[in-house]
């Protein structure tokens, strides 16, 4: 029923029904709703306190803490507050998924903290292999850490193994890497 009114711009009504909720049944779907409410009045205080009232308080199941770690880490990348980001993206990273570990290293990247974001993406490449080649290359083109000879070495079996993907991104970082590594042809 809060989603509801959510849905219908009844946001006092949602609000209250939620946090009764959140009491009674407290778990990411009924604080996600509840963060909605704040998010769709412009009010990122009591976006963000929702956010970190569930981490705190309510245990993590799965991959749930690492994902709302994501979110606000997104949110505040998107606004360029790298710094309240970087608390967000650890908790992301501390799942030590793939995408958690690399929202943390591009936070990192983006406070100038190169050689913490090196560490992130080797530990990236490390665990998740194949997958990851094409932006451990890019990380280390532009921040000049990393192992560039390795990204250098490995980028052609990532290229090989997604040759056939309809994927635009694959096609950009294979053009990407031509074109920096001079293979014209």
């Amino acid at each position: 029923l809060g989603i509801a009114y959510t849905r219908d711009h009844q946001y006092d009504r949602a609000e209250n029904l939620l946090k009764q909720t959140a009491v009674l049944a407290p778990d990411k779907t009924v604080y996600d709703a509840l963060s909605q409410v704040y998010f769709a009045q412009h009010d990122e205080d009591k976006w963000l306190k929702t956010w970190d009232n569930y981490l705190a308080n309510v245990e993590d199941l799965g991959l749930d803490h690492a994902q709302v770690g994501w979110t606000v880490s997104e949110h505040f990348v998107q606004q360029q507050q790298f710094d309240r980001a970087l608390p967000y993206a650890k908790i992301a990273a501390d799942s030590y998924s793939e995408w958690g570990l690399e929202e943390h290293a591009r936070v990192l990247t983006e406070l100038r903290k190169l050689d913490e974001a090196a560490q992130i993406m080797d530990a990236d490449v490390e665990r998740y292999g194949l997958s990851t080649y094409d932006r451990y290359y890019d990380f280390c083109q532009l921040t000049g850490r990393g192992n560039l000879s390795a990204a250098r070495r490995m980028f052609p079996e990532f290229a090989k193994a997604y040759a056939q993907s309809t994927d635009s991104r694959v096609f950009s970082e294979i053009g990407n890497y031509d074109l920096l590594e001079g293979n014209l042809d």
